[in-house]
Parts: C-alpha cells; sequence; structure tokens
C-alpha cells in the first residue's frame, strides 16, 4: 500500500517491519525496478531534469527540489529536436481498411490505461549509493488493487471516506466507515447551459482554503482532492473516470449494508464487511477489465490470445522497460480535443482545456462545472449503438499539448515537455534500447526487427500527420536511430507493424503482457479476501464471469435492487 507498510512477500521492497531497513523505510516506503533485458546503457548523471529526487541522499539539490549534476549531456540537442517534432493536431484516423471501424479502440481506454500505470507505478529518483547517479524508486505496490483509490482503507486513510454518521439509519451503533466522499458540481461555465442542475455528485471531493485547519491564505475555491494520490486529477477525463468508480463502490456498499451478502443468502453484514465485500468486487471486476477488455484492444492479438491461455510467463518483477518504456505508449493515444457530453462542442474541450481542469493547475476551475461532466457515451460503447470517439492510432506522433507544453506548470516538477521527457528518461536511467530489448526478444534476424531506416514515419503516417520535421530530424541524427529510445521504438514498432497502430506490436505487447501478468499474479494479500469469497489470484481473474467490460463496470453506479445483486453475485462466482 502506498505510503504504508509494503508488504514482505515483495523481497525487493523496504519494509518498516525489518529492522535492518527500518531507518530507510522510516524516510519514505519505496521499491526497486528490475531489468527485464541487459543492456549496455548506462544510467547517467546528467544535468537536464530529472524526477523529484524524494528519497535518499541527493547529490545536489536546485531551488525547485530537484537533483541536478553540473554538466549537460551531449544528447539533450538531438533529443529535443526529436520531440519538438512530433507534434500534430490531427486526431482523424488513417484511412485504411479499418477506417472507423470495431478495429479501433474506443477513447475512453486511454485514460483507463493511464489509472492502470499510476497503479503499478509511482517513480521518484533515489540516489542511495555515494558517486552513483540517482536511480528510479517506485512508491506505488507493484499490484493491481487500486491502491491509489481505497489508499489503506478506513482503517488508515479515514480522511477518504465518509464520517459513520452520515447516511446513518436511526439509532445505528456501527462506528465505521465504508461509502467515499464525493465532490458536488459547480453551475454551468457557459450562459447557454445555465439550466443544467448544479451540486450533483459527480467530481472528486475537494476542499478548499476555508476548511477547518487550514489557513486562509488563498482564495475560497475547492480544489485540492481528497483522494488518495493526486495524480488520479491530473485530467478532466481520468478524474472523471475516478469518480465513476467511487460511485460504483458506493452503490455497492450501500446495497450491501442494506440487503446483505447476494452471494450468501442476504447474509446481514455489518458496515466493514459491507466495505470489505464492496471492494472485493470493485477490484476483481477492475482486474478482469484490464486482463479481458483494456489488453484486448492495446495487445497484439496472438500475444493477447497467449496471455489468456496462460502460455506466457510473468517477469519476476516490474521492469524499467514498462515504466519508462512501453507504459509512454498511451500519450500517442491522447487526441488533441474531445467531444465529451452534447452541451459542448470540440472547439470548447481540446485537450489543454481539459488539463486544466486539474489540482495540478495554477487557477483551476474547480470543483467541475456541471456542463463538463463526462457522459461516457461519447467515449465508451456504453450500449449496442453507441459509436465513441476512437482513440488516436499509436505512432510517435503526439498532440501539441505534449510537445509545446511545459510540464513545469504540473506536479511532475519536471522541466520540459512531455514528449522531451518520454524519450529522455529511457536514456537517462540507462533503460535498454528498442534494438537491445528486441534483439533479445525476437533477434535482429527476425522481419520484426526494427532497422534504423524503419524509424522513419511509415507512408500511412505521413499522409496523416505533418512529417516532415520529424522526417528531418531523425535524418539528422543517425544514432538516435540505431539506439533508440524504448518509449520511441515502441511506438514505431506499433506503427509498422501493430495493424496501422491499431495495437502495439510484438516487443511492445510482450512486455505489457508480462508485467501485467507479474502484478495479476501478485494478488493483494489473502487476508483481505472476505470470508467465503474466491481470491484475486490469477486463475480467478481468467474466468470469464460477471463484469469484463471497462462500460459495463461503470454501469454499475446506475444499478438497482435485482439487476445490481445478480451483477455482484456473477462477478463475485
Amino acid at each position: 500500500m502506498r505510503h504504508g507498510i509494503l508488504s514482505d512477500t515483495h523481497s525487493n521492497y523496504l519494509s518498516t517491519s525489518d529492522p535492518v531497513n527500518a531507518g530507510e523505510a522510516r524516510q519514505c516506503p519505496f521499491g526497486h525496478y528490475g531489468n527485464a533485458f541487459t543492456t549496455k546503457e548506462p544510467r547517467r548523471a546528467i544535468g537536464a531534469p530529472r524526477l523529484p529526487a524524494v528519497v535518499g541522499r541527493m547529490a545536489s539539490t536546485g531551488a525547485d527540489g530537484m537533483a541536478l549534476a553540473a554538466a549537460a549531456d551531449p544528447m539533450e540537442k538531438p533529443f529535443g529536436r526529436i520531440a519538438d517534432a512530433r507534434a500534430s493536431g490531427v486526431d482523424r484516423l488513417p484511412d485504411d481498411k479499418h477506417g472507423q471501424t470495431h478495429g479501433n479502440i474506443p477513447a475512453g481506454y486511454t485514460y483507463f490505461g493511464q489509472l492502470v500505470v499510476h497503479d503499478l507505478t509511482h517513480s521518484v529518483a533515489v540516489d542511495d549509493h555515494i558517486g552513483k547517479p540517482p536511480a528510479p524508486g517506485n512508491l506505488s505496490t507493484p499490484v493491481l488493487d487500486l491502491d491509489t483509490i481505497y489508499g489503506g482503507g478506513p482503517a488508515r486513510c479515514p480522511h477518504l471516506y465518509q464520517p459513520p454518521y452520515l447516511n446513518a439509519p436511526p439509532a445505528s451503533n456501527d462506528p465505521d466507515q465504508y461509502l467515499f466522499y464525493l465532490g458536488r458540481t459547480a453551475p454551468a461555465t457557459f450562459p447557454e447551459n445555465e439550466g443544467l442542475k448544479s451540486g450533483e455528485p459527480r467530481d472528486l471531493p475537494r476542499i478548499d482554503t476555508q476548511s477547518r485547519g487550514i489557513a486562509d491564505t488563498e482564495p475560497p475555491t475547492s480544489v485540492t482532492p481528497l483522494i488518495h494520490d493526486e495524480r488520479n486529477d491530473d485530467n478532466l477525463i481520468l478524474s472523471q473516470l475516478v469518480t465513476q468508480i467511487l460511485l460504483v463502490h458506493n452503490k455497492v456498499a450501500s446495497h450491501l449494508a442494506r440487503n446483505g451478502d447476494p452471494t450468501h443468502g442476504n447474509s446481514p453484514l455489518d458496515r466493514k464487511a459491507s466495505f470489505e465485500l464492496a471492494r472485493h468486487f470493485v477490484l476483481k471486476a477492475y482486474r478482469r477489465v484490464v486482463l479481458h477488455d483494456y489488453l484486448r484492444h492495446l495487445l497484439f492479438p496472438s500475444i493477447h490470445e497467449d496471455l489468456l491461455a496462460g502460455k506466457m510467463e510473468a517477469y519476476k518483477n516490474l521492469p524499467v522497460e514498462f515504466v519508462f518504456g512501453v507504459a509512454r505508449a498511451g500519450h500517442s493515444m491522447v487526441r488533441a480535443a474531445y467531444d465529451i457530453n452534447r452541451h459542448l462542442d470540440l472547439s470548447r474541450s481540446s485537450l489543454g482545456r481539459l488539463m486544466a481542469f486539474s489540482s495540478s493547475t495554477p487557477g483551476a476551475r474547480l470543483p467541475l462545472p456541471a456542463d463538463w461532466v463526462v457522459d461516457w457515451s461519447r467515449l465508451l460503447v456504453m450500449k449496442d449503438g453507441d459509436t465513441p470517439q476512437f482513440a488516436r492510432r499509436i505512432s510517435p506522433f503526439l498532440a501539441p499539448t505534449f510537445v509545446n507544453g511545459d510540464l513545469r506548470s504540473r506536479r511532475t516538477g519536471l522541466n520540459g515537455s512531455l514528449s522531451f521527457h518520454d524519450l529522455w528518461r529511457c536514456y537517462q536511467f540507462g533503460v535498454p534500447t528498442g534494438q537491445e530489448c528486441a534483439e533479445q526478444l525476437i533477434g535482429r534476424s527476425s522481419p520484426d526487427f526494427l532497422q534504423p531506416a524503419d524509424m522513419l514515419p511509415t507512408p500511412t503516417f505521413i499522409d496523416l500527420h505533418p512529417a516532415d520535421n520529424l522526417i528531418a530530424a531523425l535524418d539528422k541524427y543517425h544514432e538516435f536511430c540505431e539506439k533508440t529510445p524504448l518509449s520511441y521504438y515502441i511506438l514505431q514498432e506499433a506503427a509498422k507493424i501493430g495493424g496501422n497502430g491499431r495495437f502495439l506490436g510484438p516487443v511492445g505487447s510482450t512486455i505489457f503482457a508480462r508485467t501485467i501478468l507479474f502484478a495479476l499474479q501478485n494478488a493483494p494479500s489473502p487476508h483481505d479476501t472476505p470470508p467465503g469469497q474466491s481470491d484475486l489470484s490469477f486463475a480467478e481473474i481468467r474466468k470469464e464471469t460477471g463484469i469484463l467490460k471497462l462500460a459495463d463496470l461503470l454501469k454499475v453506479s446506475g444499478m438497482q435492487g435485482p439487476e445490481l445483486a445478480a451483477t455482484i453475485v456473477a462477478t463475485l462466482m
């Protein structure tokens, strides 16, 4: 559990229960990433911006709290030139045989993928060896347990949950918390939407500067989210996704507290047991959605089939190749603008504006206005006949906000664009190059191995995006094409081999699949399984029963009575 005592089942994690590590663990528990491949690339102590150095000894600390080395690196200029050439505002899909058909990924999965990555990794720079460059460390547990949402539960994180006297029946003596706080929407932004009802529980819970115990130093606006991981308030769509999961939990927990456990003849449950069973339901549904739905859209089809069939071996740890390489593929799927509901048009809902609805943005207009609430049928197939927007095809091209925007305005504390840092961190932390990973996985003789000339944009994407600047930059810096950062290699691999970017290629898919398999096999502690329920092991998650799709999970918040009880039973079977 992040910010808590890390499970001693993960031997590569510090634990406050270990007297040898107790001194370090008291500072801030962290885990170490592993390597899935060997590399000749060293970690580098270089002067470009890096991750916040919040753990261990820092070589030197600048005014912005970042550990910086003195000398610049000769690769900074080529990386910067290539990063700056990746911008494209084109959200249109390629004119190939799949066109606008089901072969494309609905846009909502982009942000579900962001939640999954947040669930597995929260990186900080750790300098724990004198004379050696900092290494990345992990503040999250490498388990798909939604600890970024649940935290330590009501016992360890009571501030996330409604106090027991709220919604309590008369004469109730049950002292336990079991429901999340929720935030209420503000009045609509635009005059034509003034008729929309505000005050609805459709936002993250937020606190303001007039709350008790907070000094009145700023205007009294409710901005700061009352959630376990503020990264989940990074942008409007992600925060709306998390809000929907809070609503799902509350719906299920309330049903269980009122009606009992439907898997055991509606036997009565107190609030604590209702919370535990509701969390178990959400986690089982979530893990099945990851395996059966999200990865089905994202992975090379044969690799997903092997994963489901149990023909794949899991990694032994969370590898840097996933964290700083393949996990960054989702950035290429982000659109430049989104149609999020019928009250706004694309000219008003650009990516930059959606990212401004975040507590990390100075002057953010929060709580969320009523006319900015997401209609999920615009982003997912919620029912037959829905025609959601699709995510961008996977390729090296990024929405202009990710190329032209400066991360200094975000809570990352990084200096420069997301486009640059996706490349630079592979180089900085000595992540094996794309060619090194591909050679060890499929061999240089494989037709799927990308040669230096293959790093140029494919004809499909040249026709789709403004590619001249990127082609010129790649032509100029040959070393980049010969030793390509893994985060770029897997994007180009998807564009060239993955059905014109409809899914990841073989290298990207294998790294992603084996990492998720590791996270699924490392299930939350059996002690967390409610009595009489099956566990969250991979064998259980492979079963195709109950909730299997993201849309079906989100729809639980609107279910009632028998339909909800039947869904709970089917999912917990």
